[in-house]
Formats: C-alpha cells, structure tokens, sequence
C-alpha cells in the first residue's frame, strides 16, 4: 500500500498534514489553523471529525466506542445524555442513580 504524504505551511493558514490511501479511499487530514485542530479520516462513505479549540472538543462520527478499564466522566455544572434511539444502562455488577 503506497500512501500519498503531504505537509503544507502557511503563515496565514497554518499547518495541514494530509495522508492519502488510494488503495483503501481514506484520507486522513489534521489542520493547525492558529485557533483550532482539526482532524479528519474521511473514507468511500463515511466521515469523521475530531474539533479542538481552548475550550472545546467535539467528536463527530458514526459510531463512538470507548474502552477502558475504568471511566470517569465528570462536569462542574450541567450533564446531559440525549439519544435520539434506544437509550440504554447495563451493567453486570451494582448499578446506583442518584
């Protein structure tokens, strides 16, 4: 598999390193704007996007999977979990709400 690599600088848009695979039609793109990174691994029919700033992440794609041995998701002010689907909680041990 032969990749295509590009590495472009620019002192008014930044830096945006880009791989292409012809073989496999990915391309994957990480932009450094100044205020921003954003990457990108766009395929055939799906793409995904991951956007960094100061203050934010934002995480777009088909499917999200995280795995780990442990996790902990904490916020100062508001959590919200929304599904536009089946929303669902499992586990195989104690499950506390409060």
């Amino acid at each position: 598999m032969a990749l295509l690599c590009k590495i472009e600088l620019s002192q008014t848009d930044g830096i945006t390193v880009t791989v292409i695979n012809k073989d496999g039609k990915i391309t994957q793109t990480a932009v450094f704007n100044g205020t921003s990174i954003v990457q990108t691994c766009k395929g055939e029919t799906d793409t995904s996007t991951i956007t960094q700033t100061c203050d934010s992440v934002t995480v777009k794609c088909k499917n999200f999977t995280v795995d780990a041995e442990t996790i902990l998701c904490k916020s100062s002010k508001n959590t919200d979990h929304k599904a536009q689907g089946t929303f669902t909680v499992d586990s195989t041990g104690k499950a506390t709400f409060k």
